[in-house]
C-alpha cells in the first residue's frame, strides 16, 4: 500500500478517536473500501499513484470522514466541524448533557443560539431558566435583554410575571409598560415566587454565574484534552 494511503487511514483513525478494541476492525473496513476503489481506477487505465490519491479524494477529507466514524454518543465529543455528540459536547453545532457551540441542545446548554433546560446564549431558551441577549423560559425564570417567560425579569419583559423597563405580562411592574391585572393582585402563589426571587435575585444571579463558569471550564478542558491528543499523534494535523 502506498505512503499517502497509510497516512490518510492515520489521520482518518485520529480523528475518529475509537477504543483500541474497535479500531483495526474500522480501519480495516475502511482499508478495503480503498484499495478496492483504487483497483477500479487502474482498471480504467489511471497510474497507481493517481489512482491512490483519486480515491483519497473521493472518499473526502481526513478530518470529516474521521468525524463520521466516531461512537454515536460518547463521553465527550470536541470536534471543529458539523454536530458534536456526546455527553459533553462541544463544536459548531453541539447536542449533549453539557453541550457548547454556535447552536447548543442540551441539559445545560450554552453558545450563539442555546436551547435545553438551563440555557444561556445571545438567544437561549431554557425549560425552566434562559439567560442572554434574547431569553425565553415557559415555565421557568427569563433573564437578560429581551425575555419572554412565566417569570420574566429584563430590560424588556414579557410574561405572566414581568418586571422590567418595559414590561408586558397579566402582572407586569417596570418604568413602562402594561398590565392585565395589578401587582397587588398577583395570586398568592406568584406572590410567594416574587417573594423567594427577588430578594435573592443577586445570589441566584451568581449562582446561576458560577453552573456556568464551571461550564465552560469543563468544555475548555475538554477542547484542550482533544487538541492535545490530535497534537500528539500527529502535530501536523493541530495546524489544520
Amino acid at each position: 500500500m502506498s505512503r499517502a494511503l497509510d497516512k490518510y487511514l492515520d489521520q482518518v483513525m485520529i480523528y475518529a478517536n475509537r477504543k483500541p478494541d474497535d479500531a483495526p476492525a474500522i480501519r480495516a473496513e475502511l482499508r478495503d473500501h480503498l484499495l478496492t476503489k483504487v483497483e477500479d481506477l487502474k482498471a480504467q487505465g489511471i497510474p497507481p499513484e493517481d489512482a491512490v490519491f483519486q480515491a483519497i479524494e473521493d472518499t473526502g477529507p481526513a478530518k470529516k470522514v474521521g468525524y463520521g466514524l466516531r461512537p454515536r454518543f460518547p463521553l465527550i465529543d470536541v470536534r471543529q466541524q458539523g454536530t458534536a455528540r456526546g455527553v459533553i459536547a462541544v463544536g459548531p453545532k453541539a447536542v449533549g448533557i453539557i453541550a457548547c457551540g454556535g447552536a447548543a441542545m442540551g441539559v445545560v446548554s450554552y453558545g450563539g443560539f442555546a436551547m435545553g433546560l438551563l440555557s444561556v446564549g445571545g438567544i437561549a431558551a431554557g425549560l425552566l431558566i434562559g439567560s442572554g441577549g434574547i431569553a425565553f423560559a415557559p415555565i421557568g425564570l427569563a433573564y437578560g435583554g429581551l425575555v419572554l417567560g412565566m417569570l420574566a425579569l429584563g430590560g424588556m419583559a414579557f410574561g405572566l410575571v414581568a418586571i422590567g423597563g418595559t414590561a408586558v405580562g397579566f402582572w407586569a411592574a417596570g418604568v413602562s409598560g402594561w398590565s392585565a391585572h395589578p401587582m397587588a393582585e398577583i395570586p398568592e402563589p406568584f406572590k410567594t415566587m416574587m417573594d423567594t426571587v427577588q430578594p435573592h435575585q443577586a445570589a441566584a444571579g451568581m449562582i446561576f454565574l458560577g453552573v456556568f463558569i464551571l461550564v465552560f471550564a469543563l468544555t475548555q478542558w475538554a477542547v484542550w484534552r482533544e487538541y492535545r491528543r490530535i497534537r500528539i499523534a500527529d502535530p501536523t494535523l493541530a495546524e489544520a
